[in-house]
């Protein structure tokens, strides 16, 4: 490690505010490096993103395994099963895709359009909660 950066930490390690406080004096700093620097990080975001294509892709497979314990290929069975509509309304899905996902055991139930997952998400999942709301409505129409 360069001397300079180590001492540079130690300083800042003592000083925690001075970033905080630096940003507090010069407002409009950061907003003024971003804009005259703005094409050279877009280029060189570009330039990372051309070399990895399948990196949105991968990204994708990864929090799909990690956060429910599916494939990409199985979430695209479930939504071809379902004729790409949602499990719930049955409305063409075509932004803003959920899983529906048991918070209990963690099994996927199918895939939902945002109203509809809100709405569970709303009721917790509970059969009784929506039943008692079905004859709310059907009582006050």
């Amino acid at each position: 490690m360069n001397k300079n950066t180590e001492t540079y930490r130690r300083w800042v390690a003592k000083n925690p505010n001075y970033r905080k406080e630096w940003f507090a004096k010069n407002p409009g700093k950061a907003r003024e490096y971003y804009e005259r620097h703005k094409a050279k990080h877009n280029e060189a975001r570009q330039k990372r993103r051309a070399a990895d294509p399948h990196n949105a892709e991968r990204k994708r497979r990864e929090y799909l395994s990690a956060k429910y314990g599916i494939t990409l290929e199985q979430y695209a069975e479930m939504l071809l099963a379902q004729d790409g509509r949602c499990a719930g309304c049955k409305t063409v899905l075509l932004k803003r895709r959920h899983i529906d996902h048991c918070h209990t055991t963690g099994r996927v139930r199918g895939i939902l359009c945002h109203h509809c997952n809100v709405a569970l998400g709303h009721c917790r999942d509970d059969p009784a909660v929506l039943q008692s709301l079905i004859e709310y409505l059907k009582n006050t129409l």
